[in-house]
Formats: structure tokens, sequence, C-alpha cells
């Protein structure tokens, strides 16, 4: 973000660069095994490019394709190469070992599709709890703010609703 804001600074429109970036020498997200399953790399030196090269050869998505991502991540993290699982929700939620041992999804009840997954706040006291809880559907609060805090009787809350103010 750091160029984009000095860009913006200057007048400078910022431009989309996709997975590109000027501080990095390459980088890119390939195609793993399975279905919709991709790794993300990236290179920062001359050195680690020969090495990737070395071990994927020329068709870096050939190589990959042909692997699990876990299995491309670890090889490629030993030989000292950026390389990560791009993971999708079902595998941060139950199979990331960091996010499932933090607690950080919590079922709570949603009022049209029953228990729901959400995520849990990170910020934990030592003396005080924090009891998680579902943000309000559209309307949910009209006729209590209505009534406890604009101060309206129940027979012109009961008008409004009528004519579909409260939804």
């Amino acid at each position: 973000m750091a160029n984009a804001i000095a860009d913006a600074q200057v007048g400078r429109m910022p431009q989309r660069t996709g997975n590109a970036d000027a501080s990095v020498l390459f980088q890119d997200v390939f195609p793993a095994q399975g279905d919709d399953r991709w790794v993300a790399i990236s290179l920062f030196t001359e050195a680690e490019r020969a090495r990737l090269t070395a071990i994927t050869g020329a068709d870096i998505a050939a190589w990959t394709a042909e692997r699990s991502d876990h299995a491309i991540m670890a090889e490629l993290q030993a030989a000292g190469i950026a390389a990560g699982v791009v993971q999708d929700i079902e595998d941060l939620f139950v199979h990331d070992p960091e996010i499932t041992g933090r607690g950080a999804l919590t079922v709570l009840d949603h009022p049209h599709l029953g228990p729901f997954g959400h995520m849990r706040t990170p910020i934990r006291f030592a003396r005080d709890g924090f009891t998680p809880f579902r943000a309000p559907g559209m309307g949910e609060h009209c006729v209590p703010i209505a009534r406890d805090i604009a101060g309206l009787s129940d027979a012109r809350i009961a008008e409004l609703q009528a004519s579909g103010v409260f939804r």
C-alpha cells in the first residue's frame, strides 16, 4: 500500500498490477492437483528463480498441476522458496491448525440459516470474557429503536409498520 499512497499523494492514479509487485522479482498463483486447488509462489532473487527452475523445469504450471498443494508448498519451502497454499474457507476453518487452535470460528444462530459459522473476534482479555454475537438483520431492531429511543407510541409504530416503513 505504501507505493499506492505515495502515488496518490502526488496525483498519480494507482494502477492495477495483478500478482505483480515492484519489490518482488516474480510472484504468481499456479494450479495444483484437485478441484480449484492453488499454490502461490514468490521469488525475490535470481538464485531463488534458479532453484525453482531446477525443481520444476521451465513450465512451473505443468509441474504444480501434477502435485498436491501442500506437497508443492513443503517441497518449495524446503528449498528456500516462498510458497503457500491458497486456502479456501474450509481449509482455514477446518484444517488450518493455527486458526482452529485459536478457536477463530464460532457458531451463532442465524434467524434464516440456523446455526452458522462466524469469525470470532481475535481480542482476548485476561480478566473479562467476550461473548460472540451475530450482526443484526436488516430492520431487526426498528421497533425497539422507534419505541425506546425515538419515543414513538405503539399505535404510531403500528401505523408505520402498516405503511411499510419497517420491513
